[in-house]
């Protein structure tokens, strides 16, 4: 019940603090503005990425504090933090300079990275029928292609306002429906 008040507050979070970060990107002109192969006729600001970062931070410092959530959170997983940072930095830089699609996947890359380093790996496979494929060596590259390639998925889905946060949002039930 506590992880569901906790997934219930960062959720509020996430929506209070978009339009404080909305507006903190239109003063600062940070956004994207009109071009052909995008959806908006105005300029767009950006920075979405901050608020659900600050939502989520927030809301497990109040869990730690409140007990509903290990104590070691923030050093229990010290790569997964490191990975956090570096994809923040890339969608920091890449929204406020404009990186190109090779800038991109190195940051992505290094986070994936830094996950695997700190025992993040998808070792095997569950094939339709049951049979398990042990990745072996594979393990490494296939963890560190799937977390770059999700989060090009999601990247991809960000052209409209909220799709890609609705779409993370029903994919994060399905895993909780089946975790």
């Amino acid at each position: 019940m506590n992880i569901a008040l906790l997934i219930g507050a960062i959720w509020l979070l996430s929506l209070v603090s978009m339009p404080a970060v909305r507006t903190v990107a239109a003063r600062l002109e940070i956004g994207s503005l009109p071009a052909p192969r995008k959806m908006n006729r105005k300029f767009m600001p950006v920075l979405g990425g901050v608020g659900i970062v600050f939502a989520v931070c927030a809301g497990l410092l109040a869990g730690n504090l409140l007990g509903w959530i290990r104590t070691d959170i923030w050093t229990f997983q010290p790569y997964f933090w490191l990975g956090l940072g570096v994809i923040v930095l890339t969608g920091l830089l890449d929204d406020i300079h404009g990186l190109n699609s090779f800038q991109k996947i190195l940051g992505e890359a290094l986070a994936a990275f830094l996950l695997v380093f700190g025992g993040c790996e998808i070792e095997a496979l569950l094939a339709p029928g049951g049979a398990i494929i042990h990745l072996g060596i594979l393990g490494v590259p296939f963890t560190v292609l799937w977390i770059v390639f999700i989060i090009n998925a999601v990247n991809l889905l960000d052209g409209l306002d909220g799709l890609a946060g609705g779409v993370a949002f029903i994919c994060l039930l399905g895993f909780a429906f089946f975790a």
